[in-house]
């Protein structure tokens, strides 16, 4: 029985039979809701070199601020996909992810120190790690014949509203003062979640909740976390993972205090960074779903490690421009890849705690490098950061080969 079989079964259960419409529909929403989530991460690179001069921050701290989210992100990611698998509730908890990111981002407008704008920035983490676990299980089984493409479009809405949000935000913040854009970033989490819980059907994946209960905790262990080919998917993850977060948070401190560009220019950069993911991000899955993960994989990640060590002895320009698009399609475009690999070398009732997982051992792997990237910014200089960042990506490029050419 195939996993499109699966979905329309439930569904009917549940009343609902699901139309070709409805299904693009639910893809398209979901995309959309993933943008926004993203538009939250995306804004924290320009505002981290706000937030330094305006709190008086150390590079160290900055760092903490990733590091103290990604914490956070372990827990609530398991938590997510337990609960995504056992008890559902889709919409609503979707719904709740984007306007929890609303609420946070407003409340860090009135920080006037380093521990209150780290407690709003590390709870408004939680909306970003629960919207995989729900998410993403709905999409691999309603497109079983094109995953890697259905998965790939969704990325690309994250990494769209990713790339957007840096260029408007770091207008903005030539015009007004940080409080008040982050005080306006109320609506868009409040708003989208709305739609979702209004305009997407009701979905529930897998078996009936007393069977997925009974057998939860025996198939999380051998689906799970003795899995070596699932393992082995989180590793690689987990290199990548720590080269975008790095990224994240100081190639933008890297173009404001070595290269002294402003605002403007520092959304721009960071903007391409993202868009440039989000526009091949179709075409990366189209190649997987033809030549394979791992193949894509491995090539995309060996030759970024090499660009974000060279980003360090680059000037503002072209050729610093052309560098950071091509670290958007190596770092971004594929990170949906692993999400479905790992999916799909688990048994389908564990989706959800699949992806909870994935984003569990990649905030792990996270927290400690911008925390160390940040001391070793502070007694190094930044430019360090970026050799340290592309030996991380590199190491998860070398568990590559350990993953199976077809899944």
């Amino acid at each position: 029985m195939d996993r499109a079989t699966v979905l329309t079964q439930t569904a009917t259960a549940d009343g609902i039979e699901l139309s070709h419409a409805e299904r693009n529909r639910t893809l398209l929403l979901l995309s959309g809701g993933h943008g926004v989530a993203h538009w939250y991460n995306g804004i924290l690179s320009v505002l981290y070199p706000a937030l330094t001069v305006s709190l008086g921050l150390s590079f160290s701290q900055v760092g903490l601020f990733d590091s103290s989210r990604g914490a956070l992100a372990v827990l609530v990611s398991l938590a997510g996909g337990y609960l995504a698998d056992v008890f559902g509730h889709r919409r609503l908890m979707l719904a709740f992810a984007l306007a929890s990111l609303g609420v946070c981002t407003f409340f860090l407008s009135f920080s006037t120190t380093f521990i209150v704008a780290l407690l709003w920035l590390t709870i408004g983490g939680i909306g970003n790690s629960l919207w995989h676990p729900y998410a993403l299980p709905v999409l691999n089984t309603l497109f079983a014949k094109r995953r890697g493409l259905a998965i790939a479009l969704h990325d690309a809405g994250a990494n769209s509203f990713h790339g957007i949000a840096p260029v408007a935000v770091g207008a903005m913040l030539s015009v007004w003062h940080w409080e008040t854009v982050t005080r306006l970033h109320l609506w868009p989490g409040v708003i989208m979640g709305l739609f979702l819980l209004l305009l997407i059907p009701k979905v529930e994946l897998g078996t009936t909740k007393k069977q997925t209960r009974h057998g939860y905790r025996s198939a999380l262990g051998s689906g799970l976390f003795r899995n070596r080919q699932f393992l082995v998917a989180s590793g690689v993850s987990g290199g990548l993972t720590m080269g975008r977060l790095g990224l994240f948070t100081f190639l933008p401190l890297f173009l404001a205090f070595e290269l002294h560009l402003d605002s403007t220019f520092q959304g721009l950069y960071m903007g391409i960074l993202t868009l440039s993911g989000a526009l091949l991000s179709p075409l990366t899955g189209m190649l997987a779903d033809r030549f394979g993960f791992r193949t894509v994989l491995m090539v995309a990640m060996l030759l970024g490690s090499i660009v974000i060590a060279a980003l360090s002895v680059t000037r503002h320009g072209i050729l610093l421009a052309a560098m950071i698009a091509f670290l958007g399609i190596a770092l971004f475009s594929t990170r949906s890849l692993i999400m479905v690999y790992a999916m799909n070398v688990v048994p389908e009732e564990l989706g959800g705690s699949s992806v909870g997982a994935v984003f569990s051992i990649n905030r792990m792997f996270g927290i400690l490098a911008p925390l160390l990237a940040g001391f070793m910014a502070d007694i190094y200089g930044l430019r360090i950061v970026f050799y340290f960042l592309g030996g991380l990506v590199f190491v998860g490029m070398l568990l590559t080969f350990a993953l199976r050419s077809e899944v």
